[in-house]
C-alpha cells in the first residue's frame, strides 16, 4: 500500500515538474483599452520536454467589483472566447496563438480588468489532464 502512495506522490510531483505553463504575449500587462473594443489577445506556450496535446483555451474578462480574485482562474468573469487551441509553433522556444475577441462595452471606465486566459491539454504518456492559465491587468479608458 505504501508503493502506491509513493508512485502516485512520484506521478502527481513529475506532471507539475512537466507542465508547460501558458503565458498571455498581448496585449501587455497594463494595456490601455475601452468598452466595446477589438483586440488581439495571444497565448503562447513554452515547447515542453514531455509529449502534449492541445485541447482548448478560455479567454475572459474580470471586472473584480470588489477585488480581484488570487486565483483568476476559479472566477473567470465574462468569457469572450472558448473553443480550440491549436498553437503554431513559433521558433524561438514557443508555440502561439492570436485570438480577436471584442471586449465587453459594459466594462466600467477608470477601473482595472483582469484578462484571464485558460489552456486545457493533456501531457505525458498517460497522458494526463492539464488546466493552466495566466492573467494581466488591463486599464479601461
Amino acid at each position: 500500500m505504501k508503493f502506491l502512495s509513493l508512485v502516485t506522490t512520484v506521478f502527481m510531483i513529475a506532471t507539475a515538474a512537466l507542465a508547460q505553463n501558458i503565458t498571455i504575449g498581448s496585449p501587455a500587462n497594463n494595456t490601455k483599452v475601452s468598452p466595446g473594443e477589438t483586440i488581439i489577445v495571444q497565448i503562447m506556450k513554452p515547447n515542453g520536454l514531455s509529449s502534449s496535446m492541445d485541447i482548448s483555451a478560455v479567454i475572459a474578462i474580470n471586472t473584480c467589483t470588489t477585488s480581484c480574485p488570487s486565483l483568476p482562474q476559479q472566477q473567470l468573469g465574462v468569457v469572450v472566447f472558448a473553443g480550440p487551441f491549436s498553437p503554431v509553433q513559433s521558433g524561438f522556444g514557443y508555440a502561439a496563438q492570436n485570438y480577436t475577441v471584442q471586449l465587453p462595452s459594459s466594462l466600467p471606465t477608470g477601473k482595472e480588468v483582469l484578462l484571464i486566459a485558460l489552456h486545457f491539454g493533456l501531457i505525458g504518456a498517460g497522458p494526463a489532464a492539464e488546466v493552466d492559465g495566466a492573467s494581466i491587468s488591463l486599464l479601461v479608458e
